[in-house]
């Protein structure tokens, strides 16, 4: 024992052994389940009365970086993606059914579980959409009185916490594909207790006040304080680690510890359980000689330090100082707003926190948003322009909405590459919010090249839809859509040149697909039927999609050819992935040559057209769902009803057009293009 405690060997040794004298005497009871930490042991807290945060507050806290998923990303990210995925939304109605009911945003909500757990405990914020998860672990009295999809507190789902994760630990050994709506509901619900649980202790460490007033010693090791707090213990840990090895320099290891090496031994214990509970979120960047580590810590993670730097540790001074301010405005904006800028020299220091601001902006203009809406607007101004046909002043409008509404898209897919330093489609949320703005560019330029109001009428539509689609699949996934890359995307040649021309390549699949649907319903519906001139700009419209989908497809699949060769040595592999993206080539040469050889007029282009467009949903997100193939990432639970919604109602304007075709047009149709 004396050699391994000698001052030369590295602090970190001398830490693990004071570890295993500090936390001897608790292990039997930690593995007996009677520990500090355990579920079933949960205080209870008294409900205190919390008027909210001011708006300086939480942009402060906004701003604070944490690490999480691989990156740096502001504390409002983590907020919103975490309420989101438990609440089902990005706001919570606090005081619901009383006169101060109002919306908080995802970076109230979280301020509350972290510095007044106790009312956040009582928010219904866990979305549980089938009850017969809660049956399942024992809570059907919750059910009573309430939908199959509803809401509960933490309170109410903590009683059977430990149900919960048991279920959960026989539930995911079972295949996502083969998991009943039960099952996966009591998988997630364990999450997010366990997650809202581990925010709720997280800052435990700040409620510690180590009482010294009876050791005289230790008070010595810390200056004289009577009592300790969780950054006095780490900034004194060198100190303290120097006292305990020369106490027990002469130990062999196997007595008792006495006097100052047991009074040292139990403070450590004692402080233990606070600060291993500040485990769920790195917001600590290294410093000294661990600045050059790339993992952030914890509280929790940073007490492994010995001796702890001393810049790591006096940020633990502000959140003291925050907490204990928690219901004093004033005094706990000061100290958010120490803490904030600590950390944002620290991680300036390591050239990690230029994003951050950008991340914030991103989120807190919502450009997706404000596009959506905008393009509902310019669809309204649309249809008013048919009801007013000779108001080209409408028509004009509507263009501008377009456009700004196309600005928005583009500021928000603009500020995405900044963040991520990657162009601008590396996973599928971004396709959606690509593809989408892609389209309603080319329905712009075809509306000022043919001026027929058609493309006019299709942008408004496609934009917004796509945008919702891009909503809906966020909040479905429920997850961070700015994640690290695995190791064969990480490539931005490849990202720029073979995703955005294959994503072009199926953005003018589907709008030829949706102008095959405007032609045929505009047939069957008997529009236009004398307008010579509407049928045949259609036509051309669609075929011209056609071609630039075609050319784009073929050129960004055999780029993809020579990437997967790169990456995986094979330039094919028959990947499911790489069989749909040889459909739509394949199908688009059977249009085109059906074109050219005069076996496809007008209709037939229309109606095949509509079949890429079906055959183009299936290989953009239909292979994700297969769960086969080295291309199927992104899975989402849900996705496959929206996307057979889709094909169904293409399939749904088939039938349309073949029963018109075959049962009620009088005379052929021979619209030449």
């Amino acid at each position: 024992m004396p050699q391994l405690l000698d001052r030369r060997r590295s602090p970190r040794v001398v830490f693990i052994v004071l570890l295993a004298f500090a936390l001897g005497p608790y292990l039997q009871s930690a593995f007996a389940g009677e520990g500090d930490e355990g579920y079933g042991n949960e205080r209870k807290e008294t409900t205190i009365q919390h008027d909210g945060w001011s708006e300086e507050v939480l942009d402060t806290a906004a701003r604070i970086p944490v690490q999480q998923g691989g990156r740096l990303k502001p504390l409002l990210t983590y907020a919103r993606f975490t309420l989101l995925r438990m609440h089902g939304y990005g706001v919570y109605r606090k005081d619901k059914g009383t006169d101060d009911e109002r919306l908080i945003g995802p970076m109230e909500w979280l301020l509350d579980v972290l510095f007044v757990p106790e009312v956040a405990m009582h928010y219904e914020c866990f979305r549980v959409q089938d009850a017969g998860a809660l049956i399942d672990v024992g809570l059907e009295k919750l059910t009573k009185g309430k939908k199959k999809s509803d809401r509960y507190t933490f309170a109410q789902l903590f009683p059977a916490a430990q149900t919960i994760v048991n279920k959960a630990r026989e539930y995911e050994k079972v295949e996502p594909r083969h998991q009943t709506g039960v099952q996966r509901q009591v998988l997630l619900m364990a999450r997010n207790v366990d997650e809202f649980y581990r925010l709720m202790r997280f800052m435990d460490f700040a409620r510690m006040k180590l009482d010294l007033s009876s050791s005289p010693e230790l008070q010595r090791i810390f200056d004289g304080k009577a009592e300790l707090r969780a950054s006095d213990l780490l900034l004194g840990s060198e100190a303290l680690l120097g006292r305990f090895q020369k106490l027990t320099a002469g130990s062999s290891g196997s007595g008792e510890l006495t006097g100052e090496a047991k009074a040292i031994r139990d403070l450590l214990g004692e402080a233990e359980g606070p600060v291993s509970r500040a485990s769920a979120l790195r917001i600590i960047p290294p410093a000294g000689a661990h600045a050059k580590d790339e993992g952030w810590y914890s509280p929790a993670s940073m007490s492994s330090l010995a001796p702890t730097p001393p810049e790591m540790a006096n940020l633990l001074v502000p959140l003291e100082r925050a907490f204990d301010a928690r219901l004093d405005g004033a005094a706990f904006q000061t100290a958010i707003q120490d803490f904030q800028a600590q950390s944002k020299k620290l991680a300036e220091a390591r050239d990690e926190y230029d994003k951050i601001p950008l991340e914030v902006t991103l989120f807190d203009l919502s450009p997706f948003s404000w596009a959506l809406w905008i393009w509902v607007g310019a669809f309204i101004v649309v249809a008013l322009s048919w009801m007013w046909p000779g108001a080209r002043w409408l028509a004009w409008g509507a263009m501008g909405l377009l456009v700004v509404g196309l600005a928005f898209a583009t500021y928000g897919i603009t500020l995405r590459c900044l963040i991520r330093e990657k162009p601008p489609v590396s996973n599928l949320y971004e396709t959606v919010v690509f593809i989408t703005a892609v389209a309603v560019l080319s329905s712009v330029i075809t509306e000022w090249i043919n001026k027929q109001r058609i493309a006019l009428a299709l942008a408004p539509v496609v934009g917004a839809l796509g945008l919702f689609i891009a909503g809906q699949y966020e909040t479905l996934d429920a997850k961070d859509t700015m994640t690290p890359l695995v190791a064969v995307l990480r490539s931005n040649f490849w990202l720029t040149t073979h995703v955005l021309t294959i994503s072009i390549g199926y953005c003018a699949g589907l709008l030829a697909g949706l102008l095959g649907c405007v032609y045929v319903l505009s047939r069957a519906f008997d529009f236009k039927t004398k307008d010579t001139r509407y049928y045949t700009s259609l036509t051309r419209m669609t075929y011209g999609m056609l071609a630039f989908g075609l050319l784009f497809s073929l050129v960004g699949t055999i780029l993809g050819g020579i990437w997967a060769n790169d990456s995986w040595g094979r330039f094919w592999g028959w990947d499911p992935k790489e069989n749909g993206a040889l459909m739509i080539v394949l199908w688009s040469l059977v249009i085109v040559h059906g074109r050219l050889g005069g076996y496809f007029k007008a209709f037939g282009v229309a109606m095949s057209s509509i079949v890429l467009g079906i055959i183009v949903s299936f290989s953009w997100w239909g292979v994700n769902l297969l769960g086969v193939g080295l291309h199927s990432y992104g899975f989402t639970q849900g996705v496959y009803s929206g996307l057979m919604t889709f094909i169904l109602s293409q399939c749904a304007v088939l039938v349309t057009g073949f029963f018109w075709h075959f049962f009620v047009r009088k005379e052929p149709t021979r619209l030449a293009t």
